[in-house]
């Protein structure tokens, strides 16, 4: 076969091989040959691998199924180890063709007999037939025989059917004296078996046991190429990042308001030009990360810079991020991000963009430490390029660096489509007072969208419009006069200068009519001041907070979110089973976008709870989160002991292809107890989507956050949402006896999309039905959007619906009974 390339990458240390050589010459992995590279039909990963994918461990067509594949080194058994001969890994707990981590070696298997599987009584944890202690534990084989029920998902059983149960929920099999799955917890005798298992998750785990796994696997990858460097004496160059203009710019061309490209060069610490003869560290010995280190440089990435200065705030989040945290000659460094909703080890080189005279062009920080410009890089390289960075949100910052639970307070009032909601100052007060208490992280932006101001009147008080700020401290401070106080923030401008000059500000006489014990005017770092919340609220736009929850369990899956509902697809569902009261933060992160894409998706979850644990039906909705343009939207509650389901949605690109049915995702999910994950995959042909969301409004009235309730005639209402909706929601409900003509003339609206054809509709609403209507959202968020519409209802005999209920929009718009 003719070769095509003259050299070939490694994978493990990105070095560049003779493409005669089949292992790495630097850190010995293995060549990904030419001749045996083969297709995943599942994600289209092209693999070496002789049994399963690298990347979704799907099997390989026509493999040999004599060996399986350990999912922690790779390594390829022998079917008759239960544990693998390298790392020592239960088979049981390795990866399945479908990408689920149960019981994988019972489906890549046919020799292997999974009706006698043991479960532990001491841990309840699984084991082969023919092991001598418990997988998990470590227990003794006499503790395997005390409780033997057994599972298998999706495999007939050899046994007497009389003493086999079958989930209706996830199709799991088991024992006929048990009373719950041992997978979801459905109770048995349930006659719903539309759901599918997708994934399974064991009870969530916490967030510091699943950070030391990650670092742990995560150093032995940064060892072995450190050694492999240190053997040839050659510095380590990341060839997926290559120092050249396609890592820096999204078009790989500059296109700036220079004449000339300012990125000239990438060079080592070593070779940047010396402003001192301190030796380059990642963090300054004896001396802790600090907001005042940071500099931005070049690149217009405030909101990131803003966001890593709160960070700064809790020491250990910022040693969390960097993995590597001493100075590598090699040039190799980890860097740990949260990145569409999973924790990620991106590896870097520390080749950064420097000028002409070689200085550091983008960020930096003070005493020649590394560890701004190395987390910026890896930034970059996880978002695609460094002009990726340009314009975003300190939001979208923190949960980048912390992965914990991000969300907004608006501190304008708001329009939505026409109705303004006029922002509560006591609720704003009260909500940044808690978020200090409890040790929340919170950003803020100064002139944003929403804000009527010139640039002038900015310049003029010291701030900078459409930039981010860190808000380092919130206090109310008594001073001299009786009875009397001050609301005020501290603050910080991530570029150490440009501050704020007016009231309350450094040098700000007031000071002087206060109690000395107040430590918000003590020590002003570069960039710092105070501003007191009238003038907050007036030049700042809102304030982003990050929910800081290191003592929480935490569990991510991957997730389809709804954007389409032809009969020929299914909506996936997250089962939510809670044994004791808790404290649930979800957030769904769409991960199809590309670098520098704007956000233009609309996302929304609804949390609902289960009328039984056995069926796929809805009780009533909990929660719901505000339905906006973001790049991931949250959602919080305090979930009472039950089961529930988690619906994720978008609505401002329904179409009717059914191939483009769902967006990929992961919901990211956090528990103050622990809980169970399971999600399903559940045909739509009974309208699931159209309950979820009439239950999402009916709660909404219940809790005052719908609109209004119109009252059309006796036994006929009209419901509308809007307020935090991004748009709007239209649902009317038929008690009466007679069917229902409804026309809705929505066609004077603007900056918004409808999910039907047409935004004139007539539907007949069936005698005790309810039917959604319509939706309206909002398609650019950077401008304002109007809603008008006029409702006209009148009897009718027939029922017609136009545009008609094709497949794309039937599960969302047709009626559905009133049976809650």
């Amino acid at each position: 076969m003719a070769r095509v390339v003259d050299i070939w990458y490694c994978q493990i240390c990105s070095k560049a091989n003779d493409i005669d050589t089949t292992c790495c010459y630097f850190c010995g992995g293995s060549q990904k040959s030419l001749e045996c590279i083969w297709k995943c039909g599942n994600c289209e990963l092209l693999n070496s691998n002789e049994l399963t994918c690298d990347s979704c461990h799907a099997i390989k067509p026509n493999a040999n199924t004599n060996k399986w594949a350990c999912s922690k080194c790779t390594f390829h058994n022998d079917v008759k180890h239960h544990k693998c001969f390298i790392c020592e890994t239960s088979a049981i707990n390795n990866y399945s063709p479908s990408g689920s981590k149960s019981l994988a070696i019972r489906k890549i298997l046919p020799c292997y007999d999974k009706t006698k599987d043991l479960t532990c009584s001491q841990c309840n944890g699984r084991s082969p037939y023919f092991a001598t202690n418990c997988d998990i534990c470590g227990a003794s084989k006499s503790e395997l025989y005390v409780k033997k029920e057994t599972i298998s998902i999706g495999v007939n059983w050899e046994a007497d059917s009389r003493n086999v149960e079958t989930c209706s929920v996830c199709t799991a099999q088991y024992k006929a004296n048990v009373l719950k799955c041992p997978i979801c917890l459905t109770r048995k005798n349930s006659t719903n078996t539309m759901a599918e298992l997708i994934s399974d998750s064991d009870v969530s785990t916490s967030v510091e046991q699943q950070r030391e796994e990650d670092e742990q696997e995560s150093r032995e990858i940064l060892n072995r190429i450190i050694k492999t460097c240190r053997n040839f004496r050659d510095p380590f160059t990341d060839a997926s990042f290559y120092p050249g203009a396609k890592s820096l710019y999204i078009s790989g061309v500059y296109s700036g308001p220079q004449k000339e490209d300012p990125a000239k060069q990438w060079l080592r610490p070593s070779r940047v030009m010396k402003e001192s003869d301190q030796r380059w560290t990642v963090f300054q010995p004896n001396k802790i990360a600090s907001a005042s280190d940071i500099i931005q440089g070049y690149l217009g990435n405030c909101w990131f810079l803003s966001a890593l200065a709160v960070v700064t705030e809790y020491n250990q989040l910022i040693k969390n991020i960097m993995i590597s945290q001493e100075f590598c000659p090699e040039g190799v460094y980890q860097v740990r991000l949260f990145i569409q909703g999973k924790w990620t080890t991106v590896v870097i080189d520390d080749l950064l963009p420097c000028d002409e005279n070689g200085r550091l062009l983008y960020s930096q920080a003070k005493a020649k430490q590394l560890w701004v410009p190395l987390i910026e890089k890896a930034t970059a390289k996880a978002f695609g390029c460094y002009e990726a960075l340009v314009n975003g949100r300190c939001l979208q910052g923190l949960s980048t660096l912390t992965g914990f639970p991000c969300w907004s307070i608006s501190l304008q009032n708001e329009n939505s489509g026409g109705v303004e909601t006029e922002v509560d100052r006591g609720l704003v007060w009260a909500t940044l007072l808690s978020a200090k208490d409890q040790g929340y992280l919170m950003g803020a932006s100064c002139g944003g969208r929403n804000m009527n101001l010139r640039d002038e009147e900015y310049d003029t008080v010291g701030l900078r419009p459409r930039h981010a700020y860190s808000v380092l401290d919130v206090e109310e401070v008594k001073t001299f006069n009786v009875n009397s106080s001050v609301r005020l923030l501290k603050l910080r401008n991530p570029w150490g200068r440009f501050e704020w000059n007016g009231d309350w500000s450094r040098n700000s006489p007031l000071w002087n009519g206060v109690y000395e014990h107040s430590t918000l005017n003590k020590g002003f770092q570069q960039g710092e001041f105070c501003i007191s919340q009238e003038d907050f609220m007036k030049y700042f736009d809102s304030v982003d907070i990050c929910k800081y929850m290191p003592n929480h369990n935490s569990e991510t899956v991957g997730y389809n979110i709804v954007k389409n509902t032809c009969s020929t697809t299914e909506i996936h569902l997250c089962t939510l089973t809670v044994e004791e009261s808790t404290d649930v933060d979800l957030t769904i992160f769409p991960c199809d976008r590309a670098p520098g894409e704007k956000d233009s998706r609309d996302l929304c979850i609804i949390i609902i709870e289960r009328i039984s644990a056995n069926k796929v039906k809805f009780k009533s909705a909990v929660k719901s989160s505000k339905r906006k343009i973001s790049p991931f939207v949250h959602c919080d509650a305090n979930l009472k002991p039950g089961s529930y389901f988690v619906l994720c949605c978008s609505f401002n690109r329904w179409n009717s292809n059914a191939r483009d049915s769902h967006i990929e995702g992961r919901l990211s999910c956090f528990f103050s107890r622990r809980a169970r994950l399971c999600c399903l995959k559940v045909p739509n042909a009974e309208g699931i989507l159209a309950d979820a969301l009439i239950q999402m409004i009916l709660e909404k009235y219940r809790s005052g956050d719908c609109n209004r309730k119109q009252i059309i005639k006796n036994s006929v209402h009209a419901y509308y949402v809007s307020k935090n909706w991004s748009g709007i929601i239209v649902m009317v409900e038929n008690k009466s006896e007679n069917n229902i003509c409804v026309v809705c003339d929505s066609k004077e609206s603007t900056n918004v999309t409808t999910t039907r054809s047409d935004f004139k509709t007539q539907d007949v609403i069936p005698s005790n039905h309810r039917q959604i209507i319509q939706i309206l959202s909002q398609v650019e968020i950077s401008k304002k959007f109007t809603i008008h519409h006029v409702l006209q209802t009148s009897k009718a005999d027939k029922e017609i619906h136009d545009p008609p209920l094709v497949e794309s929009v039937s599960g969302l718009h047709c009626p559905r009974p009133i049976t809650f």
